[in-house]
């Protein structure tokens, strides 16, 4: 059982001289040095230094993203409980609780990211001479749109000016 314990007691030990070296990377990274200078800071080489401090923001990222887990889906249930008090009255026509209901729905979308924009393909490039061309022919060719367009039934015969 002594084996044992002393064993524990030296991995305890080397976790925790592991952890302070970490600590002591990020410390110095904080602060702009380079991981060749904190290697010999620390008395490790380079890229255990970026290990650590690797190590380190891979956790912190863990860690946060937990977070932001657990506050959305405790605002997704206060969410749920508002609306579940509110849909009778709601489906009752109660203008004022369905207006809530719309606004807590919305705010439920935003949070389950439902209404994310959608990334829209540019299928060529705009020149504004090429479409002003291409106007001033349409007009060319359609003298009623033309017409329409200066307010008088055959028009004069002239395309008006686009800038």
């Amino acid at each position: 059982m002594g084996a044992a314990m002393s064993t524990h007691r030296k991995t305890s030990k080397r976790a925790l001289e592991v952890e302070e070296r970490r600590k002591q990377c990020v410390a110095l990274r904080l602060k702009g040095w380079t991981y060749e200078q904190i290697g010999e800071e620390v008395g490790i080489d380079p890229a255990a230094a970026y290990r650590h401090v690797s190590a380190a923001l891979k956790r912190v990222r863990t860690e946060t993203l937990e977070g932001a887990t657990e506050i959305v889906e405790m605002e997704l249930r206060r969410i749920d409980a508002m609306l579940k008090g509110l849909w009778e009255a709601a489906g009752n026509g109660d203008v004022q609780a369905v207006d809530r209901v719309l606004k807590l729905m919305i705010r439920r979308a935003k949070y389950l990211q439902l209404d994310a924009p959608q990334q829209v393909e540019q299928l060529g490039s705009f020149d504004p001479e090429q479409i002003r061309a291409s106007f001033r022919e349409m007009l060319r060719k359609r003298p009623d749109v033309r017409a329409a367009l200066l307010g008088r039934e055959g028009g004069n015969g002239k395309a008006p000016h686009v800038h």
